[in-house]
């Protein structure tokens, strides 16, 4: 009997239906985000049906207007905190931390 669900008997594939379902969420979540961010860029704090939906989309909606208010202070803060995050400008001329460089067999451990 086939099995019903988005893994076939070869892996991880996921049929069409699941990664349509899987990238229209992703849009939608980062244009909740990007409206957020340009809401408290012009008017300093989130709306309150903003505050909602982004609540809803992450899968907790309040259950209260005071659960509401709290949440959409915290919404705010993180939403500042992004907005720090994206304008910081890192020096072309910076060197990277780390070099990642592909692993050959002679670098394992040896038991």
């Amino acid at each position: 009997m086939k099995e019903n669900n988005s893994r076939s008997r070869e892996g991880n594939r996921v049929n069409r239906r699941t990664f349509a379902s899987l990238a229209a969420g992703g849009l939608a979540g980062s244009g909740l985000l990007e409206a957020a961010v340009q809401e408290t860029r012009t008017a300093g704090i989130l709306s309150p049906e903003t505050a909602r939906a982004l609540l809803e989309f992450l899968g907790h909606p309040p259950a209260s207007h005071r659960e509401l208010e709290q949440m959409r202070s915290v919404l705010e803060w993180t939403v500042q905190a992004i907005q720090v995050i994206r304008d910081f400008e890192i020096p072309v001329a910076l060197e990277p931390a780390f070099v990642f460089r592909p692993e050959s067999p002679e670098d394992e451990p040896t038991p």
